[in-house]
């Protein structure tokens, strides 16, 4: 299970990376695309061990989300996921 934060669209999502944070949205059942932001090094450790077509499960905001991967967006020389998106199933 993966700690995700609503975050601040206001914010540049270059200064959140910046702080060690991936972006990403979640697309809710109901239509609703959630804005979050994952700690990037245990989106990175989870993505290695599980890789890119398995479940996963977020806590957000006290909620427990099921969701598989949509798309990941990678750094082009350091390799580590940037954005992702997720779809709740």
């Amino acid at each position: 299970m993966l700690e995700a934060n609503l975050r601040d669209v206001k914010v540049k999502g270059k200064v959140i990376r910046n702080l060690g944070y991936s972006t990403g949205t979640l697309r809710r059942k109901n239509g609703e695309i959630l804005p979050i932001s994952i700690l990037g090094h245990k989106l990175n450790t989870y993505l290695s061990r599980h890789g890119l077509k398995t479940n996963i499960t977020i806590k957000l905001e006290g909620l427990i989300i099921n969701s598989k991967i949509d798309r990941i967006q990678r750094d082009l020389i350091f390799h580590n996921a940037i954005n992702i998106d997720l779809i709740e199933i």
